[in-house]
Order: C-alpha cells, then sequence, then structure tokens
C-alpha cells in the first residue's frame, strides 16, 4: 500500500522472482494490462535476491483494501484477523505470504505477530507453539498437525503460490 499523494493511492504485490505465475494470475483475474517490473533487493536480510512487483493506482481499490485492515506494511501491524467468511483462503494467502513449509518435512511455519498468529492457531484447530523470532514471532505446527492443516488449506482451492502448492501436496496429497 503507497498512499504518495492525495490524487492517486497505489497498492502493489511483490514475490521472489520464481513466483511470479501469481502475479500473472492476479492481472489476468483484474483483467489489467500494466506492467510486471523486476528488482533486486539491495538492502536487508535478502541482500541480492531477485523480486518482482506489480503496482496498481485505484483509490476505490485502496479504499476497500483498508476496510479489510489491508495496510502499508501490513505484516508487521496487522493484529487480529478479519470478520470475512472465507479465512481458510486468508490463512492460506497469509502461508504463501509469510510463511514457510520445510522441504524436508512439510512442517508448517508462519511469521507475525503474536495476536494475529495466535488467532490463526486457535482457528486452525491444533497444537502449536508460538515463538519469538528476533523482533517478530512465529507460529509452528508438528508435522501431523501441519499434514492437516495443509489439506485443509489447499483442497479445492483456485488461487495459490503454485510452488507452495505443489510443496504442500507432496507431504500432503491435496485431492
Amino acid at each position: 500500500m503507497n498512499k504518495t499523494n492525495r490524487y492517486t493511492n497505489y497498492f502493489g504485490i511483490s514475490v521472489a522472482e520464481k513466483d511470479i505465475d501469481i502475479l500473472h494470475k492476479f492481472k489476468s483475474f483484474l483483467e489489467y494490462s500494466g506492467e510486471i517490473k523486476h528488482y533486486t533487493q539491495t538492502s536487508g536480510f535478502s541482500n541480492n535476491s531477485k523480486y518482482v512487483r506489480l503496482l496498481i493506482g485505484s483509490n476505490k481499490i485502496v479504499s476497500d483494501l483498508e476496510k479489510y485492515g489491508i495496510v502499508q506494511n501490513k505484516s508487521l501491524l496487522i493484529d487480529s484477523m478479519p470478520e470475512i467468511p472465507f479465512l481458510n483462503d486468508f490463512i492460506r494467502g497469509v502461508v504463501d505470504g509469510d510463511g514457510s513449509i520445510r522441504k524436508s518435512n512439510g512442517q508448517l511455519r508462519i511469521s507475525g505477530n503474536y495476536n494475529f498468529l495466535k488467532e490463526i492457531g486457535d482457528y486452525l484447530k491444533e497444537p502449536y507453539n508460538l515463538r519469538k523470532d528476533k523482533t517478530i514471532y512465529s507460529l509452528e505446527f508438528s508435522l501431523p498437525s501441519s499434514r492437516k492443516i495443509l489439506k485443509k488449506l489447499y483442497s479445492n482451492s483456485t488461487v495459490y503460490l503454485d510452488r507452495k502448492y505443489k510443496l504442500a501436496n507432496t507431504f500432503s496429497p491435496l485431492t
């Protein structure tokens, strides 16, 4: 989210270059003809990593997203799940954006702030650990719980990062 001036506000999605397919899906869904731009991270934890970004100027969409708590730096600020009917889809998006599935065994881990992650853990109704990891928290599930959750989140879904879907399907057949 980028509110630069009173005339045009922007929202964007940035993903690792290897996940560019999700931006193409999103562009197609919106019937948007704008350009996906390529960048290289120049500082921070992932220095020199490649990423892509789709930036769209729309005051209406920015305003609508804000109603659901989607704001600039949302991953650091969001402290509760939105009150929406499609929470499994929402959580799958959180996993795609701020989660990881261990390649070695399929364990699920999500990063964020304490209250938000606690709500996710409680909603999923599986045992979890919530640990502080430097400046953020990490929600971690055991292998059996991870398999149940991945099946719940990815079964019958149509929108997801292909890479994470394939990984989830490796450890918990989704069909």
